[in-house]
């Protein structure tokens, strides 16, 4: 197995709550920018950029990872998406 490979599928997952004394709407609007993923994704994403127009690279511990960042304002729903096709770290 390539060192990107094993990278890939040692990801680890953890949730956490928190309770956020602020309105459901500037909680949605602050997630649901890309651009705010490393204040509250500190153990996953140390820094991210754009990179086209559906796609940012962001920098974890294990190195860079391409990404979808969806969010559907009208059902309140934010999704990391890594279906680009390419592995975590290999890019």
């Amino acid at each position: 197995m390539s060192n990107c490979t094993q990278l890939a599928t040692a990801a680890r997952s953890d949730t956490r709550s928190v309770t956020i004394e602020a309105p459901p709407r500037e909680v949605f609007e602050f997630v649901a920018d890309p651009r705010n993923l490393p204040y509250w994704a500190v153990g996953f994403c140390r820094s991210i950029r754009h990179d086209t127009q559906d796609r940012w690279l962001v920098t974890t511990a294990a190195g860079e990872i391409a990404m979808r960042y969806e969010n559907r304002r009208s059902r309140r729903y934010v999704a990391p998406n890594q279906s680009s096709g390419l592995k975590p770290s290999c890019i």
